[in-house]
């Protein structure tokens, strides 16, 4: 489910917002987000992050690491989400060309 709003004759906030079960979160400006804010069961709590470019900067920049450290699998995504997440992305994918 997704809600969009858009207007060109007033000003509106540029935050996208994911909720889920456990929480939500809010990214400012999302298209260059820096800024994080997380809602858990366990508190709020901010997280920031330079944008240092478009694309999968942060993405290279942790595969890059794991390599050097000779990692097999990131502690911070597993090789199981990955996968469900590029399953879910070619579903999308699937779904978006039979429109």
């Amino acid at each position: 489910m997704a809600q969009l709003f858009y207007s060109i004759e007033m000003t509106c906030e540029n935050a996208a917002w994911l909720y889920g079960t456990k929480g939500w979160l809010k990214m400012e400006h999302f298209w260059k987000c820096e800024r994080f804010e997380v809602q858990t069961e366990q508190g709020r709590r901010t997280i920031e992050l330079p944008f240092v470019s478009n694309g999968f900067y942060h993405e290279i920049e942790e595969a890059v690491q794991c390599i050097q450290s000779r990692k097999i699998e990131s502690p911070l995504m597993s090789l199981t989400h990955s996968k469900e997440l590029s399953g879910l992305v070619e579903a999308t994918k699937k779904l978006i060309r039979n429109l």
